[in-house]
């Protein structure tokens, strides 16, 4: 009825809007408070900086990797006694590569994706190295490898250059080498075997008085980067003939088809670059037939004490062989190194310890310098902490760097392995060891300096392989 007074309208609507407008105020208030007082736990500083490692613990070149571990932890060490680096603590994470590709690319993945490194130390296989270097220069993350040798990375990546120019070595407009890859990702303190090759068929041309000198000779490779890499600069330099190559495929349970290649082209003398692992059982399978005579030469990748041991306790006799091995330089920087790995671990040195050593001090060296652990500081100061005109710093002086650096002084690395000075490719030389085996000891026999072995960066290994090579594949029946 038109007539009737009206109840009052409920202030519902206003009261609720006002109400709810003070609730959100409050829990605004409160997000905000618990905001404050969850920072140092939603934005810790970082408490280490963390470098990662891939070597082979378990695998093929098992022999090597646990002792390129401790070769590192001394590094690590002595810088953490120094006061670490940037302010933090460094934390090396070791993991193992066990000589295979696909296991190599997965902890790469995973030092990057999970750990967050800026750099990674390894690997020591060409093989594994490759596969850990589609990690790395995907993630811009720098990788050196203290033991890949294979001339294969030598022209590894198209734009180095750019680390050079952020260092200030070269110019925007200076003429760019004609690599392939990306830019400043691969460096190396272990030498390229463009010299090793060399220097290995030096030996077998008999320029050392009372060996080599064989007029026929074969080949057997681990069918890899390494293997295929180091055979490519040996061809180069032998002066006789090459009647086989055989590439043999990794772990496999025997070799004795591989071998009886070989014996069938009837060579002098047989190059063996290959891994400690799968040469027991090659010598195994060499011892059971004796008609197969003939003098055997040694790479690197077998200069192991523990593989003497094995082939002795096979009862295979190894005095006679001969062989190459990358050799530090002679002087206190070496001397120190070696007397600090005794005293810590009580071990021989093995080839690529001190080169590991030193891959770890030049990753420090150029975070400190760069005040950041990310992959493209690391890169970019790279070349400046090796720089020739610095203050010179030797091992167990990273104390001394900092104080340099922090000066705005230029240094130079002197490493166990040798001056470290890189070229345009993130490489360094080396003299190299000729060896001998007696007694089931290595024997030196001569030094091998890199001024007779030096020449430009050679191109990068072709795929295409000479009639005369053979790479068994996995359908070939093996007894």
């Amino acid at each position: 009825m038109e007539g009737e007074a009206q109840a009052p309208a409920p202030a519902g609507g206003a009261g609720r809007g006002l109400w709810i407008a003070i609730a959100v105020v409050i829990i605004a208030v409160v997000v905000v408070v618990a905001a404050i007082f969850a920072a140092p736990l939603l934005f810790q500083p970082a408490a280490s900086v963390k470098v990662g490692t891939i070597l082979p613990v378990t695998g093929a070149l098992s022999d090597f990797g646990p002792r390129m571990q401790n070769a590192a932890n001394l590094a690590m060490s002595e810088i953490n006694d120094a006061g670490g680096v940037i302010g933090l603590p460094l934390e090396l994470i070791h993991e193992d590569s066990q000589t295979r590709p696909i296991a190599g690319a997965n902890v790469a993945t995973k030092l990057v994706a999970t750990d967050g490194v800026g750099a990674i130390v390894g690997a020591a296989s060409s093989g594994v190295s490759q596969a850990v270097s589609g990690v790395t220069m995907e993630n811009n993350v720098v990788q050196i490898s203290p033991a890949s040798t294979s001339p294969f990375f030598t022209l590894f990546e198209i734009e180095r250059h750019e680390s050079l120019v952020a260092g200030g070595f070269l110019g925007p407009d200076d003429p760019v080498p004609d690599t392939f890859g990306n830019p400043g990702w691969w460096w190396r303190t272990a030498p390229s075997d463009a010299l090793q090759g060399k220097a290995a068929a030096m030996i077998a041309n008999g320029d050392f008085t009372g060996f080599g000198g064989w007029n026929t000779l074969g080949i057997i490779a681990v069918n890899n980067p390494y293997g295929k890499g180091f055979a490519a600069a040996f061809r180069g330099g032998y002066e006789g003939t090459i009647v086989a190559q055989v590439n043999y495929t990794e772990e496999q349970a025997d070799y004795t088809s591989d071998l009886q290649l070989l014996a069938s082209a009837n060579p002098e003398a047989v190059l063996m670059i290959a891994y400690p692992e799968d040469g027991i059982t090659m010598y195994k399978n060499w011892l059971a037939n004796p008609a197969w005579a003939w003098d055997w030469q040694w790479s690197e990748g077998l200069k192991s004490t523990d593989f003497l041991t094995d082939l002795d306790t096979e009862g295979i006799n190894t005095d006679g062989f001969v062989g190459t091995s990358p050799l530090p330089p002679a002087g206190a920087s070496f001397d120190y190194f070696v007397t600090r790995m005794d005293e810590l671990f009580g071990l021989d040195l093995f080839p690529f310890d001190a080169h590991t050593y030193d891959a770890v001090y030049l990753i420090a060296l150029a975070i400190e310098r760069g005040g950041a652990a990310d992959g493209t500081t690391i890169r970019d100061n790279l070349y400046a902490v090796s720089s020739p005109t610095g203050t010179k710093i030797f091992p167990g002086e990273f104390a001394k760097a900092k104080t340099e650096l922090a000066a705005g002084r230029q240094i130079d690395f002197e490493g166990a392995s040798g001056s470290l000075n890189f070229d345009l490719w993130g490489e360094a030389g080396s003299d190299y060891e000729f060896f001998s085996i007696q007694s089931d000891a290595f024997v030196q026999e001569d030094v091998i300096t890199q001024d007779l072995l030096e020449a430009a960066p050679p191109a990068p290994v072709s795929q295409a392989q000479p009639s005369f090579i053979v790479t068994l594949q996995a359908a070939v029946a093996r007894s």
